[in-house]
């Protein structure tokens, strides 16, 4: 079956209803199709993507197993979707100057204590240009904003028989300085940290090579079941790997988001110092030179926490033959991105071969 929100409400329904029946085996939904779903066989659930948070994946995960079978959380998501969600976040937390410019331009033309009642039957793409805002996403973020602070709302009332077929903007308050604008601009910019920092969180989670129930009991501070997991849960890809590791049953440990946290740190740092600075960030080394460098302050630092020095160092290597990296001449040779390394670094193929 599926599920998704162009549908109308009673085709949902139907859907909801054969799926909550057995008459579907398997459905594709949005997430949203999850919400209040008690249903207490469900054996897999499984991400296409990124989820938004570790928060939303506990709780969308939390759907399997109910009846305390045994029940499977897949995520197939690349470590290049963390770029998309990046790009939403930048375009869901525009800048006071964003805001500002499209305060402005809304108001153009009224004096202070003037504009309120003023009707804009502009679209949001007409409003970017106009207002030289970045695109129509982020104008669609500023009005939330806007809207959020009463300043505005969305619709008209007794709207005049014109050409334009969106639905218009209002002025809600007459025009303001600048400095007497009632946004709490610092309140904006801590649930922008909070989007950066859940999005570094859920990296974590999916790319970094951890016990991923160990990860996300300490996230949550359970301190009760996390005094009573061992060191290998035996439940979690990772652990599973480890376990196969030891048998000799598997040789190649390193899945293939660690060369993008590699190539990430590198990034940031490109030709800024050599491999074993750089080992020494991933594994979360105290070096105090680190931390005067600041590599301390990166989300990479301590990534590769429970690989080897070796196993880091073979890491390094392996980049560099097959030509993501490159080392400069000298004594004391810098690692930096070759133009493959960047490429691969937005590619969502990231070193195929």
């Amino acid at each position: 079956g599926k599920y998704t929100g162009a549908m109308s409400a009673d085709r949902r329904e139907e859907e909801q209803n054969k799926f909550m029946n057995d008459e579907y085996k398997v459905i594709v939904a949005t997430n949203a199709f999850g919400m209040g779903i008690d249903k207490k066989d469900i054996r897999f659930v499984v991400h296409y993507n990124l989820p938004g948070s570790i928060e939303n994946y506990y709780q969308e995960i939390g759907r399997a197993g109910r009846d305390g079978k045994m029940s499977y959380a897949v995520a197939i998501a690349s470590y290049g979707d963390t770029k998309v969600q990046e790009f939403f976040i930048e375009n869901s937390y525009p800048t006071k100057k964003e805001i500002l410019a499209v305060y402005d331009y809304l108001y153009a033309g009224e004096q202070y204590g003037e504009g309120q009642g003023k009707t804009i039957l502009k679209t949001y793409a007409d409003i970017a240009i106009e207002s030289g805002v970045e695109n129509d996403m982020k104008v669609g973020s500023i009005l939330k904003v806007l809207e959020k602070y009463s300043i505005l709302k969305k619709g008209v009332d007794d709207q005049e028989e014109t050409d334009f077929r969106g639905r218009g903007l209002t002025l809600q308050a007459p025009r303001q300085s600048h400095v007497s604008l009632s946004i709490e601009w610092d309140h904006q910019k801590l649930l922008e940290e909070e989007s950066y920092f859940k999005l570094e969180q859920i990296k974590k989670l999916l790319f970094y090579p951890s016990c991923r129930k160990r990860f996300i009991l300490e996230y949550f501070g359970d301190d009760e079941d996390l005094q009573t997991l061992p060191e290998n849960c035996g439940m979690c890809d990772f652990c599973l790997d480890k376990n196969k590791y030891a048998s000799g049953d598997m040789v190649d440990l390193v899945p293939l988001s660690v060369f993008a946290i590699v190539l990430e740190l590198l990034s940031k740092y490109d030709s800024r110092y050599g491999s074993t600075v750089i080992a020494k960030a991933l594994s979360g080394s105290k070096d105090q030179k680190l931390s005067g460098w600041r590599l301390d302050e990166s989300p990479q630092y301590g990534a590769l926490q429970d690989y080897s020095m070796d196993l880091i160092n073979g890491i390094l290597e392996s980049l560099l033959m097959a030509g993501y990296t490159e080392k400069s001449q000298g004594q004391y040779p810098l690692l930096g991105l070759t133009r493959k390394g960047k490429q691969a670094i937005r590619s969502e193929d990231l070193l195929k071969e």
